[in-house]
């Protein structure tokens, strides 16, 4: 029987191997709104597709790190074709997750073969969304990565399906227009 060496290891294969990590904590979350009484398409929101799931594959909701640059960050994210942002509702959720795929771990990148330019490119999502479509089928609840954006701050998507209730709460919301 010939031995598999790390290298010709398929992306499914390394992750299956791995335990991830836990993450207890806040982050915070920007949807479009219609006023101030209906957020716009969660569901169909969390199913569009995203860095790390393609689109209609599996439900993720994603969510940011920081509150200093954050607003501005998503003012950017939100923004229509013509130019206009939309009325958003900015909510600060908190998460206690038990399995984690944290790729803003040097260690962890290097474990898949992959690169924070990887990750971030925003004309590519073939990698994010391959490393992305491996951990959900790995079983993680959801994946940190590096905010495409800059700086050091970290992104979440969670994995909707993968969840319970009470793994992730909404502590405050803000409407902002």
């Amino acid at each position: 029987m010939l031995k598999t060496s790390k290298a010709s290891k398929s992306l499914s294969e390394k992750l299956a191997l791995m335990v991830g990590v836990e993450e207890c904590g806040r982050w915070i979350r920007a949807m479009a709104c219609d006023g101030e009484e209906e957020t716009v398409g969660i569901l169909e929101s969390a199913l569009r597709g995203g860095r790390v799931n393609p689109p209609h594959a599996f439900p993720v909701l994603y969510a940011c790190e920081g509150k200093a640059n954050t607003l501005a960050q998503i003012g950017r994210s939100l923004e229509q074709d013509d130019g206009r942002v939309p009325a958003i509702v900015v909510a600060e959720i908190e998460v206690d997750l038990s399995r984690v795929l944290h790729l803003t771990d040097a260690k962890v990148r290097a474990t898949l073969d992959i690169t924070v330019a990887e990750l971030t490119d925003a004309r590519d999502l073939s990698v994010p969304q391959s490393v992305g479509a491996a951990a959900y089928r790995a079983g993680f609840q959801g994946v940190i990565y590096p905010r495409p954006l800059g700086g050091r701050a970290r992104n979440l998507a969670v994995f909707l399906d993968r969840i319970q209730a009470d793994d992730l709460r909404v502590i405050r919301a803000t409407y902002l227009d």
